[in-house]
């Protein structure tokens, strides 16, 4: 193919456009494109960096969601505890294996080729990327169900083994490792997402109104966050203050404060290293860990018990039953048009 030069015109392929597309869309500059950053690389993996622009098909799509679809959920970290590909992952996936669950291949996988596919047509139609190329419709064809993901409320002898048993009351008592207690404790008493946790800086965000003299988190992206993570919330635009339970104070929470503060850390558990712009990965991962070391994971579908999000869902039916039936949909971030999402979470 030669240009109007007469000199062999470049041939653009799959690789270059991703790798314009990821710094554009980098994660520490907005994480809530993290996705991206593994869902696009996995598009090249699968469909080939070296194929050119001008002979992808919509066929290639149509494979590479197929394909998507025999991945097991957190398949990252299968590919990287077993040092296995994800093309020979995908191939282990049968009628028994977990796969991705329809919400999340809609929400994330969907979602991010169909960003990539408008910002490629409009970056490089003139170098021939295909203008009818489209992620809309793509169909899950998993065997998790989404409804099979949510996880329950913790109950009275679970929350008694995790927080007093040896393991937590010990890390409590020692500076180096309290904030392993701290994590799931605040989790408990907010029902906060774990990276709205993880990315408090205790320098601005846990704050003691003046008036009433109550402490509180500030759950907002306003305030100045640590360097290596940009703050997020579920929207953009939401924040709130979330009183501090006086059963947090009692335990010594502000004397934790103090020190974490005084320090000069702007994440309220810095001894865990954010990853790709975002301050929670590896500490919702120990406590992913914590659990199965406890026996206290529970995978029954539809009553799950395995991360943090589990105290979202303690917090919220805790309050629903209480003798005086609180709606702690404020607390959680819960309001308005997002009742029905709250009402999922309580049991």
């Amino acid at each position: 193919l030669l240009s109007p030069s007469g000199e062999a015109a470049a041939v653009v392929t799959l690789r270059e456009v991703v790798r314009g597309f990821l710094k554009a869309f980098h994660p520490a500059k907005n994480p809530m494109l993290n996705n991206r950053n593994t869902v696009i690389p996995l598009l090249l993996e699968k469909v080939g960096g070296d194929k050119p622009i001008k002979t992808l098909r919509q066929s290639d799509l149509n494979e590479f969601f197929a394909f998507v679809c025999k991945l097991p959920p957190r398949w990252p970290d299968e590919v990287r505890t077993r040092k296995i590909s994800v093309l020979k992952l995908a191939e282990e996936a049968g009628p028994a294996k977990k796969t991705i669950a329809k919400k999340t291949f809609e929400s994330t996988y969907v979602a991010a080729i169909s960003l990539f596919l408008v910002a490629a047509r409009r970056d490089w139609s003139d170098d021939g990327f295909p203008l009818h190329l489209m992620a809309t419709g793509a169909r899950s064809t998993g065997n998790q169900d989404d409804a099979g993901m949510k996880q329950r409320a913790f109950t009275n002898d679970e929350l008694e083994r995790l927080f007093h048993g040896p393991e937590l009351q010990a890390a409590k008592g020692d500076p180096a490792q309290s904030h392993k207690f701290w994590l799931p404790a605040v989790g408990l008493c907010t029902g906060a997402r774990v990276n709205e946790i993880c990315q408090l800086n205790p320098q601005s965000d846990v704050l003691q109104d003046q008036r009433s003299g109550i402490w509180h988190f500030w759950i907002t992206t306003e305030t100045e966050g640590d360097e290596r993570i940009k703050k997020s919330t579920k929207k953009e635009t939401s924040k709130r203050r979330v009183p501090i339970h006086s059963m947090l104070i009692d335990a010594g929470f502000l004397d934790y404060l103090g020190r974490v503060k005084a320090s000069g850390a702007k994440l309220l558990f810095p001894e865990w290293t954010p990853t790709r712009g975002r301050s929670s990965p590896a500490g919702e991962k120990w406590f992913r860990e914590l659990l199965s070391t406890l026996g206290l994971r529970d995978e029954t579908p539809g009553r799950r018990l395995v991360g943090m999000h589990a105290f979202r869902s303690t917090l919220l039916s805790r309050a629903k039953n209480s003798s005086s039936r609180i709606d702690a949909g404020e607390i959680t971030g819960h309001v308005g048009s997002e009742s029905a999402v709250q009402r999922g979470y309580e049991d």
